[in-house]
Parts: C-alpha cells; structure tokens; sequence
C-alpha cells in the first residue's frame, strides 16, 4: 500500500507538472531544458518534471526542433545576427548543438534559400556599418565574429574577385 500510494503521489505530481508546462507552451514555444527550468523553479519535484517533459514531448506539445525554427526567426526578424551568434544563443537555451547548426543552417545557412542568406547578410553588414561608424574594415571584422564567410562579405561589399 505504501508503493501504491507513492505512485498515485507521483501521478499526481507529473499531472500538476504536465499541467503548468502545457500552460507555459501555450504561451509561447519552449526548450524542453527551459520548460523544466521554470517547472522546477515552481517547486515541482526534478522526476515529475523529467516524466512531465517526455509526456509532453510524446505528444507533440514541446519540441526542441520547432522551438528553435520559431527562435531563429524571431531573433532574425528582431535583429541583424550571422550564423555564429545564433548558434551560441540557442546553446544557450539548452539547444543541443547540431540541432541549433541545423535550424540555423535551415534559416540563413548554406541550405537556405539565398535570398534569406542575403538578406541576413545585408540586415547585418548595415547594423554593423553603422555601429563601426562607416568603417568598412571594422564592420567586415564584425561580420566574420557573427559568422558570414569571406567571400561573401566581399561580395556585399562589391571586391574584385
């Protein structure tokens, strides 16, 4: 009986830890390591969050791939960022790293379309130039540090081949 009852115990803490995630992820996508994050802050106990996580990752609700999609885009369309600097953010919100190369890579990477590629490039070498105020040099440092490739910065900027 005490098994019994430490089990039902235990349900009862993931349906409450379920509960409060599913809350959370209709407001707005989540990592499934941010998710427990703000799960744990709440006070919920780390194995009902772990169980709470996988049923929620079992059925659709969270998903790391379409969190980091969704915050790529987001981070793109709020700011002129490369390849390198969104890598790092979404490692940074617990994105393993070729899941965040790849979301990156499917955004502004050498998969994307090229238009999305060049129009990141462009958003970036303007903030840059105007934060290295009109110096060409110091922005196409800047641009390689975000991770745009040599030669397509010389490209941005009309270089000779």
């Amino acid at each position: 009986e005490e098994e019994a009852t430490e089990l039902l115990f235990l349900a009862d803490q993931v349906l409450d830890a379920e509960k409060r995630g599913a809350s959370l992820l209709a407001r707005a996508e989540q990592s499934a390591w941010m998710l427990r994050l703000k799960l744990e802050a709440r006070g919920l106990p780390s194995r009902a969050v772990k169980l709470a996580i996988t049923r929620l990752e079992a059925s659709g609700l969270l998903d790391d791939e379409r969190f980091s999609r969704a915050y790529v885009a987001a981070r793109l369309s709020a700011k002129a960022e490369g390849p390198t600097s969104l890598v790092g953010a979404l490692r940074a919100k617990g994105i393993d790293g070729d899941l965040a190369k790849a979301a990156v890579s499917a955004a502004i990477g050498a998969n994307a379309a090229p238009d999305e590629r060049k129009a990141a490039l462009e958003k970036a070498a303007a903030r840059e130039l105007k934060r290295a105020k009109g110096d060409e040099r110091m922005a196409r440092s800047r641009l390689r540090g975000l991770g745009f490739k040599g030669p397509e910065i010389a490209s941005f900027f009309g270089d000779e081949d």
